[in-house]
Formats: C-alpha cells, structure tokens, sequence
C-alpha cells in the first residue's frame, strides 16, 4: 500500500466514519484499526490528523533531463558515422575516436557536449538512440 492509499483511507476514516465527532474509546478503535492494516505507528497517525498531512498530496519528482535533444542529435549523428554500433561498442568508439569524428562530420559542439559524449553510458546510449534504432530497422 502506497502513501497516497493510506492517505485516502485516513481521509475516509475522518471524513465519512466522523473520526472529529466520535468519543475517546471509538476514534481508539478508528486508530487501531488503521494502524493494524496500514503498519503504521500509533504516534505518527495522531500526529499525522493534527497536522492534516493527510490531506496534503505528495508531489512527485521531475528530474531535469541532462541530454537534451540538441546532445541527442549530435550522439545520433556520431552514431550513424560509427557504422551504427550497439551502446558498448559506442561508448568505446566515443572514447577512442571522438575528435576525429567531430572533425571529420565538420560538427559544431561545445566543449560540455564533448564532456557528456565522453561520461554517457552505454545503457543510455542505448536508450537515447532507440527512436533511430526503430527507424532504421
């Protein structure tokens, strides 16, 4: 059970079982009822309904994406002078002969793309040159 589930049922619990409006032994059996099935600690809920953190969503993390498509581009065009290797054979190719590619495609490339085409991983290249892949095939 994911913590917006057990949100949704702490929200029904108060809201529709009047958790507020109940007596002292009943909103006990409210919580130990909650607390068995979601294994949360007894503490943690009572501070959880006196903060209303059960009401508050969970924002979820958008990682800012590292490989542009401008990168993505320059790696497929690299990609298609190699001979279009799998990303192992790439990420060797990348370390060994990027210069000479750079110069001999007549690529205009920054020094921080350079740095990148030198760290990315195979299994990234492997993910980034998947739409060109397909269309290749």
């Amino acid at each position: 059970m994911d913590q917006d589930c057990k949100n949704q049922y702490l929200r029904a619990i108060i809201e529709k079982r009047g958790y507020f409006k109940k007596s002292r032994n009943e909103k006990s059996k409210l919580l130990n009822e909650y607390c068995l099935t979601t294994g949360l600690n007894r503490d943690y809920v009572i501070r959880k309904i006196k903060n209303k953190d059960y009401l508050k969503k969970q924002a979820k993390v958008v990682r800012k994406e590292k490989y542009d498509q401008d990168f993505v581009s320059v790696l497929c065009k690299l990609w298609k002078y190699f001979g279009c290797p799998c990303g192992q054979r790439m990420e060797k190719l990348l370390e060994q002969d990027l210069a000479k590619a750079i110069l001999d495609l007549d690529l205009n490339v920054s020094k921080e793309t350079i740095n990148k085409l030198l760290q990315i991983s195979s299994s990234t290249i492997d993910l980034k040159l998947r739409s060109f892949r397909s269309e290749k095939a």
